[in-house]
């Protein structure tokens, strides 16, 4: 099995998910892609972490950086990773067995939603139904058979904001067996810089400049994406309280107008 960890700096969760890897008995090759990791951060992992493959990212931003550690696996499966995101002890192994007892191509895992270290969601059952009204999977759960993900491009660069949608429905497009290990295997932790808020800031930010104009722009062949852009700005503005919306909107000050074009 190959893990993908894409990291642009270091955060202590890192620690525990590689901890956690290099623990498996399974064959383990583990990959973090670099996607612009400060040069104290990079000394640190490889002194650290001697068995980790770290490689430069050959593009730029999450989707090329993925791509990038797919481009260089050797695992017959394909895990992902966040580097803020924490996996339960077990997971790895746990999901693989899912895999193989039940003859399945691909799948994920329950999860949790975090904020400071305080859960305030929980996904541990398999999703009831699969649509385009949202994405009921957490993207760093994900673990796929490397050839079938090859076989459909990996990460896809034109999926604007929803990358990950975008993969999981290709996937289950491909009418390949999928399943879900029930329980909370991963912790999602929210942070202003957290892609999912970001992508819900910026989505909203899109909603109030152009209300609903992204939306009738889009592509007829992105129309089940819309759905989960409608949840994430939703998802977002959950978490203005705690400051979650300001920080990303600070943080995205300047670059949402140049997205535009």
């Amino acid at each position: 099995m190959t893990i993908l960890i894409p990291m642009r700096g270091y955060n202590s969760a890192l620690t525990s998910s590689i901890v956690e890897a290099e623990e498996s008995d399974l064959a383990i090759q583990l990959i973090v892609i670099d996607d612009g990791i400060p040069e104290k951060d990079r000394s640190f992992l490889l002194e650290t972490f001697p068995g980790v493959d770290l490689i430069r990212n050959d593009g730029s931003g999450l989707v090329d950086a993925l791509n990038t550690g797919l481009a260089n696996s050797r695992g017959r499966y394909i895990a992902r990773q966040d580097s803020d995101d924490l996996a339960t002890i077990g997971r790895f192994d746990r999901q693989y067995e899912h895999l193989i007892r039940h003859d399945v191509d691909f799948g994920w895992t329950g999860y949790e939603v975090a904020v400071r270290e305080e859960v305030l969601e929980r996904h541990h059952s398999r999703p009831l139904r699969v649509n385009g009204s949202g994405n009921p999977f957490c993207a760093g759960t994900l673990m796929v058979l490397r050839e079938l993900l090859t076989s459909i491009g990996g990460w896809g660069r034109e999926a604007f904001l929803c990358e990950d949608y975008d993969l999981h429905f290709r996937l289950l497009n491909t009418c390949a067996r999928w399943g879900f290990l029930e329980g909370g295997w991963y912790r999602y932790n929210v942070r202003g810089g957290s892609s999912h808020v970001r992508h819900g800031v910026e989505m909203a930010w899109y909603a109030e400049q152009v209300p609903n104009g992204v939306f009738r722009t889009w592509p007829v062949s992105w129309g089940q994406r819309v759905g989960e852009m409608r949840s994430r700005a939703s998802w977002a503005k959950k978490f203005s309280a705690s400051g979650f919306y300001l920080e990303a909107m600070e943080a995205l000050r300047g670059s949402i107008p140049a997205r535009r074009s």
